[in-house]
């Protein structure tokens, strides 16, 4: 079951990746100056390396994070926030 939720984190790292990708490309593609095609094909890859990489562990933080948000609601329901 958490090979399915790292698989399905790094697929939608890999969406967002290549979403951020091609903006970083329109935007650095615009640029005045020299040899500004590959910077931009650079940055992009680094971009979308990146967030697939990342894209597991976020999703594994997400589902542990709604998941312990009740508890700690009802913690400080029943003692009050310090």
């Amino acid at each position: 079951m958490l090979g399915l939720v790292f698989w399905g984190g790094t697929l939608l790292g890999t969406a967002c990746g290549v979403v951020h990708a091609v903006h970083i490309m329109k935007v650095q593609s615009r640029l005045p100056g020299p040899d500004v095609k590959s910077m931009a094909f650079y940055r992009a890859a680094w971009a979308l390396v990146l967030w697939t990489l990342v894209g597991g562990y976020l999703l594994i933080m997400w589902i542990f994070g709604l998941a312990l948000r009740p508890i700690v609601g009802l913690f400080n329901r029943v003692n009050g926030p310090a």
